[in-house]
Parts: structure tokens; C-alpha cells; sequence
């Protein structure tokens, strides 16, 4: 899961998230894409979740910098 919290935030398209949950964790990518829905649905996106629960701008940005770089 904090995998693809972590690739939402660096801007990775939910369907490459769930195919990759799938192949590697073994579930359905039907799972996470529910997740990401809800949390979309429910707080404007893994971005906005993590900053209200606590994370700052700097850290999302040096998370995508991080994983894109």
C-alpha cells in the first residue's frame, strides 16, 4: 500500500498502479484501484490524504523527486 500511495504522488496512472499491486503483491489491482477511488472520492487525492494526515508539501515534492529522478 505505501508503494502506491507513493507512485500516486509521483503522478504513476492508477491502472499501471494496480497492474503492478497485482503482479507483485499477488491480489486483484481491483483492490487497489478501489482504494485510490475512495481516496480521490473522499479526500481529492493521495496528495491531499497524506497532507492531512499529516505529511508537507515538502516532503510530497521530495518524494516525486525522488522517484522521478
Amino acid at each position: 500500500m505505501l508503494v502506491a500511495l507513493a507512485l500516486s504522488v509521483a503522478g504513476v496512472p492508477a491502472a499501471s498502479i494496480a497492474a503492478d499491486y497485482a503482479r507483485t503483491d499477488g491480489c486483484s489491482g481491483a483492490t487497489i484501484l478501489r482504494t485510490l477511488a475512495h481516496l480521490e472520492d473522499r479526500h481529492g487525492g493521495v496528495p491531499a490524504y497524506l497532507l492531512t494526515g499529516g505529511a508537507t508539501e515538502r516532503q510530497l515534492r521530495r518524494l516525486r523527486s525522488h522517484l522521478l529522478t
